[in-house]
């Protein structure tokens, strides 16, 4: 199956060159007792406040601490941390997806390129993709994705897939985070 380029989500945006631990199962074969909603329906919000306390954190490092006892600010990241905390544990609870392992991707907030050795999707079906773009997250971000492209490759085949969630807010956190990546990478070249 071949990709336009107005379609293909790794062609327009930044995209983030990385090693990470990433996933994929068929979305026919999830049960929503083991993921605890729908494919489409919950991944969006809890893919956002994963990206919103990891964006949070990375940004008050950055800043001064106000040492004012009430600072607004200063609550709202402790509280989005203790809800954090509060998924963190009731996913614990739950039973765990797919095991990740660490595969070199292309990703962008629309979309994601790996390469996998093992079974592949096949093209046009629809995944479950779990993936940990950011060390500072504590557990990975989930995507219902249609698979675009399955190309064979001497390592084993590159898999191409869209995401189906668009212009939400997670989609704009993504972006940040992968923007941030891009960033220090620049900075790290610099220093060189």
């Amino acid at each position: 199956m071949s990709v336009g380029k107005e379609q293909d989500p790794l062609s327009a945006g930044l995209v983030m060159e990385a090693v990470m631990p990433l996933a994929w199962q068929s979305e026919t074969g999830v049960r929503n007792e083991k993921w605890g909603l729908t494919p489409n329906s919950g991944f969006s919000e809890k893919n956002e406040r994963l990206l919103r306390v990891a964006l949070l954190s990375d940004e008050h490092q950055s800043e001064r601490v106000d040492e004012e006892a009430g600072h607004p600010g200063e609550l709202l990241r402790i509280e989005s941390k203790l809800d954090l905390v509060l998924e963190l544990l009731s996913e614990l609870l739950a039973t765990s997806g797919a095991a990740l392992h660490t595969r070199s991707v292309h990703l962008t907030a629309r979309g994601l390129e790996w390469v996998e050795p093992g079974p592949v999707p096949a093209a046009d079906s629809m995944v479950i993709v779990s993936l940990l773009p950011d060390p500072g997250l504590p557990r990975p971000l989930s995507f219902s994705a249609r698979v675009l492209q399955v190309s064979p490759e001497a390592q084993g085949s590159r898999v191409r897939v869209q995401f189906e969630v668009a212009g939400d807010a997670a989609t704009e956190l993504l972006e940040r985070l992968i923007f941030r990546h891009h960033r220090r990478q620049v900075a790290q070249m610099k220093q060189k």
